[in-house]
This record gives structure tokens, sequence and C-alpha cells, in this order.
């Protein structure tokens, strides 16, 4: 049968049709219903702004039987690290370089010579941006000899000497006579075989080091590295330096010690992390050499973190003494350590002299959060023997101790002075 002709007719299976005037009572259903809601919404806005104008919180009823409700103490911000005012102005620069990608930046081969001759070719007055993250392996020392106004970022690259050696030209950089110079970003790793153990006589490969070169270096920054695996130092100046800022790094595992100043005016070491591994010497050595043209003055040394100084018998947290490096060793004058934190260990240090007086040491503010250590019995350069740990200080002129704090059980003699002037001391 042809359906077609009775569509008019309805089966029990199909549905019927929806008449003109249901369709208009849905309407007027749905537009009743957007009508109430938009009512709903009027009012709840209402609400919310008569809230917002009221003078205080509201406070919900608390039942009698209830305990008190403590009041809400909103977040305490962090305290903000104060961070010292540069002590000298930033290099001035004019431009930037990058280092290109052509050079080997896996740590496959040596380019030392391609990165030294990219430096070399770079006029003063220059930002040189390394590749980000790379791997550069270098077999010996990048120099920057009366270099000037460079600013050296690495981008989180490493520098890494392979196969290297523990001689100076084994160090990372060398500026020789460098003035207004930055590096920054950098890890710069060593070559030695033993990381943290100090092997006297292989101790000359450095991070950073900063030496006379023909004129006097000046006004070098290091900041954002870290600097790891030295046979001998993280930084060290040697003769006729002027200004050194070393700020917001890392250092592990260096073999004698992570700063060492061994003539110098003007040294700022603030807000870093030393990790002093069980076989290394000292966190900072001030010790000048080699006759009295040779000096170290004004060096602050704050807000550290200083880890692991439990280890080795002369594992000291700072040493600043002129006992050895020449029959003439110069004068030490303006020292300061302070607000820094021995997170193992105790504050064992040694400050004295064989030849001029150390003048003007101040110490204050630090903490100590280990346990007390013994000296080693075998120490044989002239300080007092201190069996818990401290500070031996020894022919000083000008000697302020005051508000440093050892959380020890029982508590242990800080200081031993001995043979000293103008001492204020407050254990």
């Amino acid at each position: 049968m042809n359906t077609d002709q009775h569509e008019h007719k309805h089966s029990p299976s199909m549905k019927p049709r929806v008449h003109r005037h249901a369709l208009t009572e849905v309407d007027a259903a749905i537009a009743a219903m957007e009508a109430r809601v938009a009512a709903l919404e009027e009012t709840m806005a209402n609400v919310i702004l008569t809230i917002s104008q009221l003078p205080g919180p509201i406070t919900p009823p608390i039942d009698p039987g209830d305990p008190p409700v403590d009041p809400v103490t909103p977040p305490v911000d962090p305290p903000i690290v104060p961070v010292t005012a540069p002590p000298f102005a930033a290099p001035v620069t004019a431009g930037t370089v990058t280092v290109p990608s052509s050079i080997d930046h896996t740590g496959a081969t040596d380019v030392r010579a391609a990165l030294q001759a990219f430096i070399d070719g770079t006029p003063n007055g220059r930002v040189i941006e390394f590749q980000p993250n790379a791997k550069y392996r270098i077999g010996s020392a990048l120099t920057l000899s009366a270099r000037s106004n460079l600013i050296l970022d690495g981008k989180g690259s490493e520098l890494w000497v392979y196969p290297g050696g523990y001689a100076q030209t084994d160090s990372t950089f060398r500026l020789l006579g460098a003035t207004d110079i930055s590096l920054k970003n950098f890890t710069m790793t060593g070559s030695s075989p033993t990381p943290g153990t100090a092997i006297f006589g292989q101790e000359r490969q450095t991070g950073v080091q900063i030496i006379y070169g023909g004129a006097a270096a000046r006004r070098i920054e290091v900041t954002g590295c870290l600097i790891r695996n030295m046979y001998g130092d993280g930084v060290e100046t040697i003769y006729d330096v002027y200004g050194v800022w070393v700020h917001h790094n890392e250092f592990r595992n260096n073999g004698r010690s992570h700063i060492t100043m061994q003539c110098g005016d003007g040294y700022f070491v603030e807000d870093n992390d030393f990790y002093l591994a069980n076989n290394s010497v000292a966190v900072f050595d001030v010790e000048p050499f080699e006759d009295n043209d040779s000096w170290c003055r004004n060096f602050t040394f704050q807000r550290n973190n200083i880890y692991g100084l439990d280890g080795f018998p002369s594992n000291f947290y700072f040493a600043a003494n002129n006992t050895g490096g020449g029959p003439n060793p110069g004068p030490i004058e303006n020292i300061t350590v302070k607000d820094n934190v021995c997170h193992h260990g105790s504050m064992r240090a040694i400050i004295g002299a064989a030849g001029p007086r150390p003048k003007r040491v101040t110490i204050t503010g630090n903490v100590a959060l280990g346990e007390p250590q013994t000296w080693n019995p075998d120490w044989t350069a002239g300080p007092p023997k201190n069996t818990t740990g401290g500070l031996g200080i020894y022919h000083c002129d000008g000697v302020t101790i005051t508000g440093n704090a050892c959380t020890f059980d029982p508590p242990h003699t800080l200081a031993n002075i001995v043979d000293s002037t103008a001492v204020v001391y407050v254990p």
C-alpha cells in the first residue's frame, strides 16, 4: 500500500503533531522562568552590595558552649634579606655578542682556543653571552689580560677544565690586570681527581684567579656561578687587586679554600653557599705573603651559609694570618665577619700574626649550629690550642667579638684570645 496517500492518518507508533497553541504555552513558561531568574540575580547583587558596605566583617554567632575562636592571623611575608648595594659600578657596555653555536658546546672536544679567539676579538665594552645551558670543554684557562668593561654571561653553561692540571694556567678564568669585569651564570668545573681534598704542592688551579698583569686588577664581580672540583681555590686574588665582589654563588669540593685573598683591598664576599669537603682547608683564607708590598685590607664576609665544618683537623671556618708565604708577610687590616651561618661544626678559625699584627677585626652576628670540634693537636703555627673548636685570636690590635651564637650543649668557650689589645669580647 502506498503510505503517501494516507499520511494524514495516525498509526499507534507515530507521534502526534504539536499544535501551535501548545508551543505558545511553552514559550510563555520559559519567559516567565527567565524573568524569575533575572529577579533573583538582581536580589543577589543587592545583597552583595549591602555586605560590601558594612563597616566590618560579619562574625557568625558562637555557641556559648564552644571554645573561643582564635583570630585569623594574616600570612606574614618572609623577611627580606638585606642586599648590600654594589660596592662599585657595573661595567659600562654598549652591545651584546653571542658565542657562535658553531663552537662545540657539547663537551665533546677542547674548544679553549676557539673561545679565547672569540673573546680576544670582541672589543671592550661588550656583553659576551654563551650558548644557554651548554657544556664547553677547555684544556686550560680562558685569560682576560688588560681587558676592561666586559660582562661574560654563561647563561647557565658549564666550563669544564679537562684534562687540565693543578697549575695556575689550568684555572677556568685568569684575569691579569683586568678592570671592570663581571663573570656571571657559569658552572666552573675543575679537574681534581679527588674533589674536596687539599694536596699541598698541587693547589694552584682556581675557578677565578685575579692577579696583577702589568697594572692592578680592579672592580671584578663573580655572581650566579657554581665553582667546584678545583685542585685549589674557588676565587683567588694575588698581587695588587682593588675591589672584588663575590656574591650569590655556590662553592663545592674545592681542594684548598673556597676564597683566598693573598693581596688586595676591598673584597666583599656575600650571600653565597659554601660546601666544605672533609679534606679541604678553609671557607676563606686571608693570607698576605711575599713581602710588605703584599697586604690584605678591607675584607667583608657576610650573610653566607657554610656546610661541612666537621672533617679535616685543620678544616676552618676562616683563617686570617700572615704566617707563611715569604720572609716579610704584609699586614692584615679591617676584617669583618658577620651574620653568617655555620650549619655543621663550629666557628673554628685562626687570626694571628708572624709579621705585622692584624688590626681592626670584627666578628659579630654569626651562628654555629653544629657540634664543637677539636683542633689539630699537631698544629704548630702558633695559635692557642682551642680544644673546643672556636676562635683563636693572637697578636691582634682592635678585636670585636659580639652577638655570636653557638647552639652547642654544653656551651663552649667561643674564643681564646692571646696577646691582643683593644679587645671587646662578649661570648
